[in-house]
């Protein structure tokens, strides 16, 4: 269908124009996932295509593909789709994937605290944060809380604690609020026994030249826009994840840049995607993820073909 159509040329039209809309339409998408449908049904698959509020995955269809593939990691999506712990009980389940913490590694809690006032990144610019705020309320991943803190404790008797908001501000990315959720004690008291191993540099440059090819190579990058905010938070520990602007406490429903338990959630779908696209894009190639950029590298004379494959597959 991606040659009868063209659409690994039109996908390469799209980034050379940089276009920041879909490369696709849902109308166009439409038979890939009819053909996605076919052959699970021909396997006895559940079909579910729900979206669970907040977190716009089908999560369902990744579910049947994971057992369908025995994969690893066999607890990932039902963690998701019920809203993933914090590690605050300290009971994240095992990935079965990465290497485990010595009990050194793992710091003793600090008590959880409330914190009122923002770092200077966020206070000096009000009409920035007011802005980005709403932002974040307007996706959804924050909720504006009506109540004291007292209010909060009673709704969220498991903790609250309320950290530091400030700006990142970079000259390749937009203005985006980071929680500091060290100060407020919530990452110290929040236990995740596995390590993440990102890859380095070297590790991408050993693979030049892909074994056993003598011709050109090209590259495809994604990354996910606000990959750690695509995982919900277990109701019972959203208290963790507070903070105040203006005078009103906010909390966050997803899990949010800074907190140690976001990028163990986010790097265990990742890890998932790259197992699952190794097998899927089974011509020779290379494929890394480093927290939410992914890079891909496979001959020229392919490359539009396999991109086109992971950027329908995405949606």
């Amino acid at each position: 269908m991606i040659l009868q159509n063209s659409y690994h040329k039109r996908l390469l039209c799209h980034f050379h124009m940089g276009d920041p809309n879909p490369p696709f339409s849902d109308k166009e998408l439409e038979p890939f996932q009819q053909c996605l449908v076919r052959w699970m049904q021909e396997r006895n698959l559940p079909t579910d295509w729900t979206i669970r509020e907040h977190q716009p995955m089908h999560l369902g269809i990744l579910q049947s593909i994971s057992k369908f593939l025995d994969d690893e990691d066999n607890n990932l999506f039902e963690s998701l789709m019920e809203g993933v712990p914090t590690g605050f009980s300290d009971d994240i389940p095992s990935s079965n994937c990465f290497a485990k913490k010595q009990e050194d590694d793992n710091l003793g809690r600090q008590p959880l605290s409330i914190h009122m006032d923002n770092w200077r990144s966020s206070s000096d610019r009000p009409e920035l944060t007011d802005e980005l705020v709403q932002s974040e309320v307007n996706q959804g991943w924050v909720e504006p809380f009506n109540g004291s803190i007292e209010d909060a404790q009673t709704r969220w008797p498991t903790g609250v604690a309320i950290g530091r908001l400030g700006i990142t501000i970079s000259d390749s990315r937009d203005p985006r609020l980071v929680v500091d959720s060290s100060i407020c004690g919530t990452n110290s008291s929040c236990s995740v026994r596995e390590h993440q191993a990102l890859p380095t540099s070297k590790d991408v440059l050993r693979t030049f030249p892909l074994r056993d090819n003598d011709e050109e190579l090209g590259g495809l990058s994604l990354d996910i826009k606000a990959a750690h905010k695509r995982v919900v938070i277990r109701e019972s520990e959203r208290g963790l994840l507070g903070f105040s602007h203006a005078g009103r406490l906010y909390f966050y429903r997803v899990a949010p840049f800074g907190a140690i338990f976001s990028a163990h959630w986010w790097g265990r779908l990742g890890g998932f995607l790259v197992r699952l696209w190794h097998l899927l894009i089974y011509i020779k190639h290379a494929l890394w993820l480093y927290v939410d950029d992914f890079l891909f590298s496979q001959k020229w004379q392919v490359l539009p073909l396999s991109s086109a494959f992971i950027c329908i597959s995405f949606n």
